[in-house]
């Protein structure tokens, strides 16, 4: 199979120099045919262009996207803090297997927007038998500052930029540093 590396390049929405999103656009209620060979294929191609891939694996892993988690660096389970969720991670958490080459990390997203009826970070860490690595807050006020000011949420300082910060910095092999408020 053939993959052209300057479709791919084009086809990419880029936000920046750093970011370019590679998305489907395909009818949810198609069953798509989806071989390990190209998804190998692809990957080693857009892993010639940039530094990071990172695969959105759909709910249902079928033998393509195993290989994909088999093969991950990094396998980042996000979960939020309902039984539902906390019930899948398990699922997954299962699954996948840590070693040396392939690390397992817990991103708890929305945290707190389930209140009273959240299921505790201790409970979920012991169900899954992995400590949450990230917690990235639920903060509706700040993502609507943001929409009203033509930006992106993570462009503001506070506990969501300080959560995805910390999540790409662990993903790139380097430590976060926070930015300091203030200049010299």
């Amino acid at each position: 199979m053939r993959v052209d590396p300057v479709f791919l390049d084009r086809v990419a929405v880029k936000d920046g120099e750093r970011l370019a999103v590679l998305s489907c656009e395909e009818s949810l209620r198609d069953d798509l045919d989806v071989t390990r060979e190209a998804i190998e294929t692809s990957i080693s191609v857009l892993l010639g262009q940039h530094h990071a891939v990172i695969v959105d694996v759909p709910r249902v892993a079928t033998a393509p996207y195993r290989w994909v988690l088999d093969n991950a660096d990094f396998r980042v389970i996000v979960a939020d803090q309902t039984l539902k969720s906390a019930r899948d991670a398990a699922r997954l958490r299962a699954a996948l297997t840590e070693d040396v080459d392939h690390r397992n990390l817990l991103v708890i997203n929305r945290a707190g927007e389930a209140g009273c009826r959240a299921v505790p970070l201790k409970e979920m860490e012991s169900v899954l038998k992995l400590r949450p690595n990230f917690i990235i807050p639920y903060e509706p006020a700040s993502f609507a500052k943001a929409i009203n000011a033509g930006t992106t949420p993570a462009a503001q300082r506070g506990r969501f930029l300080q959560g995805i910060a910390s999540l790409a910095a662990t993903l790139q092999g380097r430590e976060a540093t926070r930015r300091r408020w203030w200049r010299r």
